[in-house]
């Protein structure tokens, strides 16, 4: 009947420690899916992302009566886009490193590129995001 004891007893230690990995699994998950909202919370300035849909549809017909709000807007569209691939593949780290990998492989030019240009407009406003860490 010990025996039986002892058995039992180092399988709920087992069953603990892998619920314990797992534990710790989903905290960074759950990290990686905050930073994953703060960074792409922002379109331009401190206005949220949703704006993005209002500029972007307004960009066709601006292009063709104000090269000038044109441009600005391309400009806001596209750093937006960097900031949220650039936030995508941080949470693709954290929840497929395979995934990951294979499009830091496939797309390592353009990843250079989105680097390059990630910081050039950071949003502002962030601090609304300090209670997530």
């Amino acid at each position: 009947m010990k025996l039986f004891d002892i058995n039992k007893k180092k399988q709920h230690e087992l069953e603990i420690e892998r619920l314990n990995r797992e534990i710790e699994q989903l905290k960074q998950e759950n990290k990686a899916y905050q930073q994953f909202v703060e960074q792409t919370y922002y379109y331009a300035g401190n206005y949220p992302a949703i704006k993005l849909v209002n500029e972007f549809r307004y960009f066709s017909p601006a292009v063709e009566y104000d090269e000038n709000y044109a441009i600005e807007i391309y400009s806001l569209v596209q750093n937006y886009l960097y900031r949220y691939l650039t936030a995508y593949l941080t949470l693709l780290q954290t929840i497929s490193p395979v995934r990951a990998n294979d499009w830091e492989h496939t797309f390592a030019l353009f990843l250079k590129t989105i680097d390059e240009n990630i910081h050039k407009h950071p949003p502002r406003h962030l601090e609304q995001f300090n209670d997530f860490k």
